[in-house]
């Protein structure tokens, strides 16, 4: 099981990404962090990254930032730190080019460290995404799974292999 990770998010802000948060953006170009640009993702791979709370925060849904072509089913998910899947927006059909889409999930995360998890099923899918070192990503507490679409009820967190992870994440809000 991995062990205790850096706080990554605004501390119950009201979204939850996987790369913004104090200091995140000085190391990440430190190891090789890049503008973003729309790509493809592995299909089927699981992207996570741990994030935490200190209040209890409700998430009303998770998101990822659509690229120039849609395909396939995306889902977003919580899980705690033994790789419990605690909720899930499940596969849902990826919508709307080079904007936001919104994946509705009703959970109330009590304060502690959690994984936010964002699979695809295609691999001619786009999105937005984060560029870097898969080393900035490792010391960054993040982790991958392969064939996880839908993503599975138990996690099996592998080391971040990635040279890129999708813009996604969670979100208080009802809009954005």
């Amino acid at each position: 099981m991995p062990l205790a990770q850096p706080r990554l998010g605004p501390v119950n802000g009201p979204t939850i990404l996987a790369i913004t948060s104090e200091g995140s953006e000085r190391q990440g170009f430190a190891y090789g962090w890049q503008t973003p640009a729309t790509g493809a993702p592995v299909a089927n791979l699981a992207y996570m990254f741990p994030f935490s709370v200190s209040d209890p925060y409700p998430v009303v849904n998770g998101f990822v930032v659509n690229g120039t072509a849609v395909a396939g089913n995306v889902d977003i998910g919580i899980y705690d730190t033994a790789g419990n899947r605690l909720v899930s927006s499940g596969a849902t059909a990826q919508s709307g080019t080079s904007t936001i889409q919104l994946l509705p999930m009703s959970y109330t995360l009590a304060p502690g460290l959690y994984y936010c998890a964002f699979s695809a099923s295609s691999g001619s899918a786009n999105f937005l995404r984060w560029p870097a070192s898969s080393v900035w990503f490792r010391i960054a507490g993040h982790f991958q799974q392969s064939t996880a679409h839908p993503l599975p009820a138990t996690a099996t967190f592998a080391a971040a292999a990635q040279n890129d992870i999708p813009i996604f994440g969670l979100t208080r809000l009802t809009v954005v």
